[in-house]
């Protein structure tokens, strides 16, 4: 049996929750989509820490864009596991087809 994961009434755990709820992805997915860490996922949804900058834009984005599919979100996720860090050599115009 899963445990189900306690939500903060902060507004990356609330983009969090509905995430979730949308798509079906568990911790590992979102923090691979996020190019984060489950822990830094885990940390947002408990409010024990806040997201910034870029992490809170694109969060908020993600919470906008109701056009984006689960296979979508998996696709993105493995693409930024197997390329963690920019490079030039990557030749991808549009990974989530």
């Amino acid at each position: 049996m899963s445990r189900v994961p306690c939500y903060a009434n902060t507004e990356e755990a609330q983009i969090l929750c509905h995430l979730r709820d949308v798509t079906g992805m568990d911790t590992q997915q979102l923090a691979a989509f996020m190019c984060t860490t489950p822990e830094t996922i885990r940390r947002w949804q408990r409010g024990n820490m806040r997201a910034r900058g870029p992490a809170l834009g694109f969060l908020r984005v993600l919470a906008m864009n109701a056009n984006w599919t689960v296979r979508d979100a998996i696709m993105l996720g493995k693409l930024n596991r197997q390329y963690p860090v920019a490079t030039e050599s990557l030749k991808v115009v549009n990974p989530v087809k």
